[in-house]
């Protein structure tokens, strides 16, 4: 069984902390993707693992192997770069075949080897081609069996397919997850693509200004943020906030009262926050649409200024209480019809956070 594990990691550069504690222990097999915004340092660590960037603290443990001071040949890690990478005077195969001369293995494995990567990659048709003859995707996928033929124990993927257009990134997607489970080789995978992480990922790890918010399965950061800086990050389009104060009720439940609106009735709070003021935040496609008030309890009036038809989902914009605000249907609604609509909040889709930012539970 190999087993990563990171320990305490912290990473500076010209005094400034890039990452900070970092604490992570991948199994093997698992496929982790690593998301965060730009700067957060995902790239700083996926690097820092691969041993292309010097620590300055804590400890990177293979199994029970420190492998903290090893070169990256040691390491036995294999790193596909958003580049490609591909050397353009040589031909596909000897693109392929490159780190294991490098590794000085007999010419027969090399052979083997680069066949047996090429055939899963459907790449055996281009070998004797150079990077030039290539489409984006098949580039990508010689750099892809360039870290396949050196059979590493990790993969670390740097944002591979950020330069594919979306029909390729798609299909790179599925190609990539197939090799993940015939391979079963343990996979980091850093991307700013949602839609990326959400379908590939066993689990998420969300950074930010260099350090873990939250790592989860992508059910778990979806519907169970702990911090509003992961409920805004997954999820697009991005989790509607409003402003809100918490009104209690004789009866031990509260309200939530959004500026001159009627209250959103919620059910009880076993650990009311210090402060009657919080975010009040519901995703855009967990909001309830009536084009007609109905008169339901915490039904709210939603001014809507602009919609968007994508054929299997109608996104509507607008304000609530004076508030941006989006909500997304299945139903396709004339433009006609879209002046004033209501919603309502199902209380269990409703996430508190308090002044801080944690989350209210």
């Amino acid at each position: 069984m190999r087993q990563l594990r990171i320990e305490h990691l912290e990473k500076r550069h010209q005094g400034q902390i890039i990452l900070h504690d970092i604490n992570l222990t991948v199994q093997q097999g698992e496929f982790v993707v690593f998301v965060g915004p730009s700067g957060c340092g995902k790239t700083t660590l996926l690097r820092s693992l691969a041993g292309l960037e010097e620590i300055h603290g804590g400890r990177i443990l293979l199994d029970d192997r420190d492998v903290t001071e090893a070169s990256p040949i040691e390491r036995e890690v294999a790193m596909v770069f958003q580049s490609y990478a591909l050397y353009p005077h040589l031909t596909v195969f000897e693109n392929l075949a490159f780190p294991l001369r490098v590794a000085k293995l007999p010419e027969s494995q090399i052979v083997t080897a680069v066949h047996a990567a090429a055939e899963s990659l459907q790449l055996t048709a281009h070998l004797q081609h150079k990077p030039g003859m290539l489409s984006g995707g098949q580039r990508q996928r010689v750099a892809i069996g360039r870290a396949i033929v050196r059979k590493p124990a990790i993969f670390l993927f740097d944002e591979p397919l950020s330069n594919l257009d979306a029909g390729l990134r798609g299909s790179m997607r599925q190609e990539i997850l197939r090799l993940h489970r015939t391979l079963g080789v343990t996979t980091l995978y850093v991307t700013h693509d949602q839609i990326e992480a959400m379908t590939m990922a066993d689990r998420i790890v969300v950074l930010n200004k260099g350090h873990i918010e939250q790592s989860g399965t992508p059910e778990e950061l979806y519907f169970q943020p702990r911090s509003l800086f992961v409920a805004k990050f997954i999820g697009h389009p991005q989790i509607n906030t409003f402003t809100a104060q918490i009104e209690h009720q004789d009866d031990g439940l509260v309200r939530l009262a959004l500026s001159s609106l009627p209250a959103i009735p919620l059910l009880t709070l076993p650990s009311p926050p210090e402060s009657d003021n919080v975010t009040l935040a519901v995703r855009p496609e967990h909001m309830q649409l009536s084009l007609t008030a109905t008169g339901a309890d915490g039904e709210l009036p939603f001014e809507v200024s602009n919609m968007e038809w994508q054929g299997n989902q109608s996104m509507l914009y607008g304000e609530i209480g004076g508030q941006p605000a989006c909500c997304v249907t299945a139903d396709y609604i004339e433009k006609s019809q879209l002046s004033r609509c209501y919603v309502r909040f199902p209380a269990e889709r409703i996430l508190l956070f308090n002044a801080e930012g944690s989350r209210v539970e």
